[in-house]
């Protein structure tokens, strides 16, 4: 299922902020993509640089994980979320407990180092995911 993120997909995003990374390089426009609210059941392969997810839909919604090494080598100036490389999963229309989420890493990464995948099972529930540094995985916060 195609994100809405990019509508063109020409790599042009509709957000962006003025961000300061000191004298020698000054001000720069950092891009930021806009939330992505997912409206149909199925599976999800989450580009790298979608920052909050909002799961908004009365069915099954598996989510494959993009690599952490992928988000991490992301340069700031790339449309991605360059001021925190993590990523916001949240059952936006409380239908969990019935229709869990179920989310992926990529390849033979893991989660806190053990766990192959995360369930979403509480309604309103919200994941937070944070590449660790080594790219080895994630981190759940």
């Amino acid at each position: 299922m195609p994100l809405p993120s990019d509508l063109d997909k020409g790599g042009a995003y509709s957000q962006k902020l003025r961000a300061y990374f000191g004298p020698t390089l000054g001000w720069q426009d950092e891009y930021i993509l806009p939330q992505v609210t997912i409206l149909a059941g199925g599976t999800i392969n989450l580009p790298a640089g979608v920052a909050l997810l909002l799961i908004d839909v009365a069915a099954l919604v598996t989510i494959n994980l993009p690599s952490a090494i992928e988000v991490l080598q992301q340069t700031s100036y790339q449309p991605a979320n360059g001021i925190e490389r993590s990523i916001w999963i949240k059952d936006f229309g409380a239908h969990a407990a019935a229709f869990n989420i179920t989310i992926n890493p990529f390849g033979a990464e893991k989660f806190d180092k053990t766990l192959t995948q995360l369930i979403i099972g509480q309604n309103r529930q919200l994941v937070r995911l944070y590449p660790l540094g080594d790219g080895t995985g994630w981190f759940v916060g």
